[in-house]
């Protein structure tokens, strides 16, 4: 596998993964509570990559993905609110 292969498979992994987490956030009887702890690891993520040496694009990978899980979560807070609407 090239490199280039590796990462447009790693990019439908971590596509995957965030379909999966989105579902499991949708689910979840309490989405405040399931986004204060996503907010708490994110951070501890950040912190433990502020230790060591990682390139910016890596950070605003990390950073990316907390977006999108928070945006994941402020969905399943409108459902809540709004259930007939998707």
């Amino acid at each position: 596998m090239t490199d280039s292969e590796k990462i447009e498979f790693l990019g439908g992994q971590v596509h995957a993964l965030i379909g999966f987490a989105t579902a499991i956030i949708l689910a979840d009887r309490d989405p405040v509570r399931l986004g204060r702890y996503l907010d708490y690891v994110g951070q501890i993520n950040l912190a433990k990559a502020e230790g060591v040496a990682v390139p910016d694009i890596y950070v605003e990978g990390v950073q990316d993905i907390r977006d999108r899980l928070a945006s994941a979560v402020e969905t399943a807070l409108a459902h809540r609110v709004n259930p007939n609407e998707t």
